[in-house]
């Protein structure tokens, strides 16, 4: 069990939980203050829990609700908490669900799956051939892969291998 889920278990042990209102209160009923944490281009709620040493540990909202809904199931391998509505900061129980990765992808509007499976492409070097021949073309200008990267979104290893002289990718295209 990973240290984060670990300290979810220990939270609610130590008598932290989350209200039907999505608020955290201690053990002795009193609403915990939460922060947002972002990353991985989204948000999440989070406060922290002091665990042996005066050690802080950040407890993720949605994953205490989780955890208070289905118990150790939550960690069973390849599932994860959903919010179904999308939205993140809504950790009422009626909201929390567990799932896979393609559900919790399923939850998005139509076009906010595409958004998103567009937003994971960037930078992956999955321009169209009309773009690699712009890019080319800066390249040969002088331009450098900072700012080629700046421009069009497209990774610096993606670069390198596509605007390589020596690459394998040219070798192929030769062929």
């Amino acid at each position: 069990m990973s240290k984060a889920n670990e300290a979810t278990v220990l939270a609610h042990r130590k008598g932290y939980r989350v209200t039907d209102r999505g608020e955290v209160v201690n053990a002795v009923g009193r609403v915990r203050k939460c922060q947002v944490k972002a990353g991985n281009g989204d948000a999440r709620l989070v406060f922290n829990v002091a665990i042996g040493g005066g050690m802080r540990y950040p407890i993720m909202v949605h994953k205490l609700q989780a955890y208070q809904k289905f118990g150790d199931a939550m960690f069973t391998p390849g599932v994860l908490v959903r919010h179904l509505d999308e939205n993140a900061f809504n950790n009422h129980p009626d909201n929390i669900a567990l799932g896979t990765p393609v559900d919790n992808a399923m939850d998005r509007q139509p076009r906010a799956r595409q958004l998103h499976a567009q937003k994971g492409l960037r930078g992956q070097g999955l321009a169209s051939e009309d773009t690699w021949g712009a890019i080319e073309a800066d390249h040969a200008a002088g331009m450098g892969y900072k700012k080629l990267r700046a421009k069009y979104g497209v990774g610096l290893s993606t670069l390198s291998y596509r605007l390589s002289r020596t690459s394998k990718y040219r070798l192929l295209e030769n062929r």
